[in-house]
């Protein structure tokens, strides 16, 4: 039986995917392409077509592998690229909360900014990379299997502990003589 814990991670997992889902269609079809690429290019951000792409398929893929459950930890590594530097070159500079920022008053348009949300996506993302799917997710049986661990007959240390220790052990395993060799 599965506990409250697991379920919990499936809802983080299958909402997080929706709303990246729904970022990579505005980017794709209500910002389009060229927009975001100009968007990236007055920013600063390196390769502003490239990026543009990677940012609207990295979202809406990334998004439907998290809904799905489907190749979860790629998917979600994709998003933490994308909301690092959605953090980092977008929203750090323009402080901590969620705010609105006048564009264009005479035409009466708002923008939001702040990093809290951007934030968020980051560490629910970086949550998923750690955590993986969840029960009720499509992994493929080679992603998630994992080895049965070994049963110790008796108790031993870890490697790295004994060869750490082998040269004080041979140094005190030899017999110790008190006569000096001239």
């Amino acid at each position: 039986m599965r506990s409250g814990r697991e379920y919990g991670i499936t809802v983080l997992r299958v909402t997080l995917g929706v709303v990246f889902v729904m970022h990579g269609y505005f980017a794709g079809f209500v910002y389009t392409p060229a927009g975001v690429a100009g968007f990236n290019a007055s920013m600063g951000i390196p390769l502003p077509t490239v990026t543009a792409w990677f940012v609207i398929l990295g979202h809406f893929l990334g998004g439907a592998s998290l809904v799905l459950g489907y190749y979860t930890r790629i998917g979600a590594l994709v998003q933490v690229v994308i909301m690092g530097g959605a953090v980092f070159f977008v929203h750090l500079g323009q402080g901590f909360f969620l705010q609105g920022i006048i564009v264009d008053a005479a035409a009466g348009k708002a923008d939001t900014g702040g990093y809290e949300y951007a934030l968020v996506l980051l560490m629910a993302s970086v949550a998923i990379l750690f955590l993986g799917s969840g029960p009720l997710g499509l992994e493929p049986k080679t992603l998630i299997t994992r080895p049965a661990r070994l049963e110790r007959k008796a108790p031993c240390r870890p490697i790295w502990v004994m060869v750490w220790s082998l040269p004080f052990w041979l140094r005190t395993s030899r017999p110790i003589s008190l006569a000096r060799n001239s």
